[in-house]
Order: structure tokens, then C-alpha cells, then sequence
């Protein structure tokens, strides 16, 4: 009996020949627009950097890490100290909390006591402190709880507040900028509660937050205790590194994982500042250790500079824009940085970047603005996948195009994009083993300036409160928001009283995305402009070759009282540099003045210096002393105090 043929059999081959050619449809669709296979990018943590031991000043460090901080208010800001005192002093010392002993605190000028540590120090180690201040230390203990106030004169007892601003000055003994601008910075983190008191000097109040005292100084002994009721280091490191909005993340819930920088300010005020108001912060606590005794330090910069100036022009496209503007660079005797795109910069193009003397650095793409960086994956012929490549590969391939003699440290993200968390694009650069970025910075036409505090670069801290071996380095004018008026405004500024690296950006597609006379304006007059207001013109690498020697240096010093002479004993380091052929080497700086009283004499390793090799910093507060590398100790004689009325008949008696 024969079978009988079903509908699904008589379609059985129509069926095959149907999925054979779906099949080689999708295949075909595959190899015109192959799928991209998403990749994360490796993420490392921060670590403790080696401690320091020698230097005027030392910063107590917890001994282990924090606990992961869910919010800006649980992180340990602690290390945000760090970035502050190597911004100002470049050469200071570090200890771990634990082990902490006389013989530690031996010969410094100023101890350091962070939040996080001053919490945890068993009595011992308050006892070895108050010691070092009542023999003439100076003190400074940030968010004080109970069992401080022997040492500090305050008592904290109450109900804690929020600080949001610097409401008074009056105590401060300063005028200019940071009389004028303080009273702007926007804090974080509590505000501990204290008794009503006089600003200085019919009372201790230096600084009032919230309209109570912030900041005090208190005698202790021969020495004082500088008191922060207010969280000076985590509103230093919101500044440098941005506010969190929610938790530890940035913008409103269903933000984009990815958003400009500019996004991170800690304050709307920021967006358009011609003011770092980071640095002011630090200046408004650092000043005033040179009241108890003169305390000197590296100058910022290499001789007598006033600031630096880099350029800088990112390309994710074509970099022949790029490679032009570093030429009219060299030929105005500057420099300048391209930030390249791995698949878009050719071993070729790497000789002309050779020839008009720029720094090449890495333009992480992100496929954001741009097509993902990918490689094709598939069998032989057949390559239906793309798979994107994480950063680290991105600079592998960048890093082939240049050869070996060029290391590839530094980077930016593409459009200046950043995720919207705390570290995780920190950590990711950290992992890639890229040591320098420089996406921060103002992006849109409408903004400019120090949207970071400050445009010194900075260790960026994780969210255990570790810093992470990659230096952030912001940029204050980009595209459309340079102009030339603007651009020689903050050369004079920096030049007067900031002292400044500032860096300009010129991304290569710039005149074509957002065409502005300005750009064109500015850049051209950049070099010229930067050299009429004694800034050193530079690149981005060779300024962080410089303070990391600088950083490495050593400066100690000792004050004597009964003769007014400052002796300072200096290792300085120079970085021999493609903007410095002869070396970059950190000048020493020192108060103009003690007490009122002017500088007598100076000596370098016992001979005589000549008034007309002291240049001054921009204020006027401090005279700079070009160095030479090496060993070299410096002597300062302050003018002796008038004698009293009393001493003075004590004397003319003795001479009868």
C-alpha cells in the first residue's frame, strides 16, 4: 500500500531551500554590517605610594585602606591632603598613622592630621603631638572629635551641620584675590558645631562657615594648633574631581554611561571661572604657617616662571589638522600635544609628528561620536563579527605606529567623555598602564576656565580612598570657548597671583564642527602671549617630567628665632626636556618677609646673592631663587625686631 504524502513532506525541500536562503541572507547581511561585540577595559585599583620621610612638612596617612565609600561624605578624603601639599610645597614627607613617634615628628615644621587618622589615634600618639606642638610644631588637625580638645582649644559637642560656603574672611590678614574670592569656594561634607568666636586677631577664627567658625588657630606652647571644623579635604578633592550627585554617581537616574567632564563640576559657578578656587582653599590654610615661622618650598615651576602654557589638539578623525597646528607651534618656538586615534595615525604620519617636534599621546575612542575602534572576527574569508578594542589594545596599536623609542602615557577620552561614576575610567586608564590624562576640562562654547579648582595636575583618588598612579591634567580653554581677550586675561591672572599651567586645546576638527575667529585668534597669539607673561611654554609631558622631579626633590629647613635665619638644605632634581634642552629645575621659594621684617641677606652654600637674582612671585609674597641641580644650602637672614622701649633703656643703661 503506498504511503500517503503529507503537506509538510511535499514542502520539505521548499522548506531547506527557504532556510539555506535565509541563512546565506543573514550571512550576506553579516559581512556588510558585521555585529560589534562589546568589550569593558580592564580596571585596576588605587595603592599607598611609598612614604617620604624627609620634608618640612609631614601628612599623616591612615595605615589600611577604607571600605568601599557608597557616597562622597563615606569616602577617606585623606589623600586628597596629598594633592594639595604637592601642589604647594612639591617636596613634603608621609608617614603611616601607626607609626607615628617623636622621633618622626623630629624636625618638621608642620604635621598634618587628616580626618580618617585623627579618629583613630590612640592617646599615646595624641600626647606625642601635643608635644611637638608645645615645643613650636605647628598642628593641623582636620574634623576633631572627643579627645582633642586639650590640644586643640575647641570643643565640637552638638549638632552637625553641612558646609556649603565660606561666610566670612575677616580673620584671614589677607587682601587681593583671596580675600575677594574665597568667600566662593564651594564646600563639602560636614560642618562640626563650636562656641561663637572673635575672628583673629582679638580672637583664634581665621575662616567662618555657615557663619560659625571653620577654620581656627589656637597657641599652644611654642607652637599652634590649626583647628578645621569643616572637611577641607574631601571639598578638595569634590573640586578636583567632581561632586557626586547621587551616591558615588553623576546626573540624574537614567544618566548616560557616558558624559562630558564638564558635567562633574562640584558647582555651577565653576562652569565659567576665571578664578581655581581649589588653590585658593590651600593657599587660605598654607599662608599661614609662614606666620609662626618662615616655611619655604619647590616653586611650581622651572626658574622664574610665573605659569606654564601647553597646547594641546585631540583628533579622532584625520590628524593632518593636528600635525599643522603643532607646525605653527614649532615655528613660534612652542610645542605641542596630538592626541591620536590608534586607526587613524600611521607610522608616516608618527615621522612628520617627529618633525614638527610634537608629543603624540592616545584619543581613546569610545564609539561614542565616532565609529568603534574594532578588529574583524570570523574563519578565513568569512569575518561576520567585529569585536571593539578595550584601551589597552588601543594603545598597544598606537604604540606600533610610533615604535618603542615612544612610549604612549598620555591620553584623552574621545569629546572629552567620561563615565558617570566615581574611578571606573580612572581605574581603566590605570590598568592600561596610560599614566597621564587630560579630559577634563570645558567643552561647550559656554564654558571656560578652571571648571576643576585648579588646572595643577592631580592623583585622582578611588572610591577606598586610594590614589591611583595616573595624573589628571585639566585643560581651561578648548574650541569655540577660546578667545583671545579671555586666553590673556588668564595669563594675567596667573602671571599676578595663580601661577598656573594652563592648557589650551585645539581639537584638529574644531574650525569645521564649530567654526569661531577666536580659535584661530587665540592660537596664534598663545606662545607670543605665554612668553609677554613669563610662562613657560611647554608640552603636557615635559610639564609632568617636571614635578615629578620636582616631587622627588628634597627641602628641609630650620628657623632660628634668636638670629631670624631661615637655612634650607636642598636636593633639587632637574628633568632634562625637549622644552627645557638644558634642564628643568624647580627654584626655591621663601617669605618676602617675617613678622613685617624684610629679607637682610642671602646666602647659597656660604656666598652672597645678589638682590637682582631674587624674582618674585606674582603677589609679592615670596622670593624665588633660581637653582642649580644638586645639594645646596641657602641662608636667610630676616631683619631683627626693633628692640622694646624697655630693652632699648635696658641697653642705653648698659652702655653708661
Amino acid at each position: 500500500m503506498a504511503r500517503q504524502r503529507t503537506i509538510l513532506g511535499a514542502l520539505t525541500w521548499d522548506l531547506g531551500a527557504l532556510i539555506v536562503l535565509g541563512l546565506l541572507a543573514l550571512l550576506w547581511g553579516s559581512l556588510q554590517e558585521p555585529s560589534v561585540q562589546r568589550t569593558e577595559s580592564l580596571q585596576a585599583n588605587g595603592s599607598r605610594p611609598p612614604d617620604r620621610t624627609e620634608g618640612d612638612v609631614l601628612l599623616l596617612l591612615p595605615a589600611t585602606p577604607a571600605a568601599q565609600a557608597a557616597e562622597l561624605r563615606a569616602l577617606d578624603c585623606s589623600y586628597g591632603w596629598f594633592n594639595a601639599l604637592w601642589h604647594h610645597y612639591g617636596a613634603f614627607a608621609t608617614a603611616q598613622s601607626d607609626n607615628l613617634s617623636p622621633q618622626i615628628l623630629a624636625g618638621r615644621s608642620v604635621v598634618i592630621v587628616p580626618e580618617r587618622v585623627a579618629l583613630g589615634l590612640p592617646r599615646a600618639a595624641l600626647g606625642a603631638l601635643e608635644d611637638f606642638a608645645r615645643n613650636g610644631g605647628q598642628l593641623v588637625v582636620e574634623l576633631p572629635r572627643e579627645g582633642w580638645e586639650t590640644i586643640t582649644g575647641v570643643s565640637t559637642t552638638g549638632t552637625i551641620g553641612q558646609a556649603r560656603r565660606v561666610t566670612s574672611v575677616d580673620g584671614l590678614g589677607a587682601h587681593g584675590p583671596i580675600r575677594e574670592h574665597l568667600v566662593d569656594v564651594p564646600l563639602s561634607g560636614p560642618l562640626l558645631p563650636t562656641a561663637p568666636m572673635l575672628p583673629r586677631p582679638a580672637g583664634p577664627v581665621i575662616l567662618e562657615v555657615e557663619e560659625q567658625p571653620g577654620l581656627l588657630v589656637q597657641p599652644l606652647g611654642d607652637g599652634q594648633v590649626f583647628t578645621l571644623l569643616f572637611d577641607y579635604a574631601c571639598s578638595l578633592t569634590a573640586l578636583h574631581q567632581g561632586k557626586p550627585t547621587r551616591q558615588m554617581e553623576f546626573g540624574p537616574p537614567g544618566s548616560p554611561r557616558w558624559q562630558p567632564t564638564e558635567g562633574r563640576v562640584a558647582h555651577e559657578r565653576l562652569l565659567s571661572s576665571h578664578v581655581p578656587y581649589a588653590d585658593l582653599l590651600k593657599r587660605a590654610l598654607f599662608d599661614r604657617f609662614s606666620e609662626h615661622r618662615p616655611v619655604p618650598r619647590l616653586w611650581p615651576f622651572p626658574g622664574h616662571h610665573m605659569g606654564a602654557v601647553t597646547n594641546a589638539h585631540p583628533s579622532a578623525e584625520s590628524p593632518r589638522a593636528a600635525l599643522g597646528y603643532a607646525d605653527w607651534a614649532r615655528k613660534n618656538e612652542g610645542a605641542a600635544t596630538i592626541f591620536a586615534a590608534a586607526d587613524r595615525f600611521t607610522a608616516s604620519q608618527a615621522a612628520l609628528a617627529d618633525q614638527v617636534g610634537a608629543e603624540l599621546g592616545l584619543l581613546w575612542v569610545l564609539g561614542q561620536q565616532r565609529p568603534a575602534l574594532t578588529e574583524s572576527r570570523g574563519v578565513g574569508a568569512l569575518q561576520p563579527w567585529l569585536r571593539e578594542l578595550p584601551l589597552a589594545e588601543q594603545r598597544a596599536m598606537l604604540q606600533a605606529n610610533l615604535g618603542d623609542k615612544r612610549p604612549v602615557r598620555l591620553m584623552r577620552t574621545e569629546a572629552s567623555l567620561w563615565e558617570n561614576d566615581w574611578d571606573s575610567t580612572f581605574r581603566r586608564i590605570s590598568a592600561a598602564g596610560l599614566r597621564v590624562d587630560t579630559s577634563f576640562g570645558p567643552t561647550s562654547a559656554e564654558s571656560f576656565g578652571y571648571l576643576f579648582g585648579s588646572a595643577m595636575p592631580f592623583y585622582p583618588i578611588d572610591s577606598r580612598g586610594l590614589p591611583l598612579p595616573v595624573l589628571e591634567a585639566p585643560f581651561v580653554l578648548s574650541g569655540a570657548n577660546i578667545d583671545p581677550a579671555r586666553l590673556q586675561r588668564m595669563l594675567v591672572n596667573s602671571e599676578t597671583y595663580f601661577h598656573q599651567p594652563l592648557t589650551v586645546s585645539v581639537p584638529a576638527d574644531a574650525m569645521a564642527r564649530e567654526p569661531a575667529a577666536g580659535i584661530l585668534l587665540g592660537f596664534r597669539k598663545l606662545h607670543a602671549l605665554a612668553r609677554d607673561h613669563q610662562h613657560w611654554v611647554t608640552t603636557t609631558g615635559d610639564l609632568i617630567d617636571f614635578l615629578i622631579a620636582r616631587r622627588q626633590s628634597v627641602l628641609t629647613s630650620q628657623w632660628s628665632p634668636a638670629e631670624q635665619r631661615l637655612t634650607i638644605s636642598v636636593n633639587v632634581l632637574g628633568a632634562r626636556l625637549q622644552s627645557a634642552p638644558d634642564g628643568a629645575i624647580a627654584s626655591v621659594a621663601f617669605p618676602r618677609e617675617f613678622d613685617g621684617r624684610p629679607i637682610r641677606r642671602v646666602l647659597v652654600d656660604d656666598e652672597e646673592v645678589a638682590s637682582t637674582r631674587l624674582a618674585s612671585s606674582g603677589p609679592g609674597d615670596e622670593r624665588i631663587l633660581e637653582m642649580t641641580p644638586g645639594r645646596h644650602v641657602i641662608t636667610v637672614y630676616y631683619e631683627a625686631p626693633a628692640p622694646s622701649p624697655a630693652d632699648a633703656e635696658t641697653e642705653a643703661s648698659t652702655d653708661d
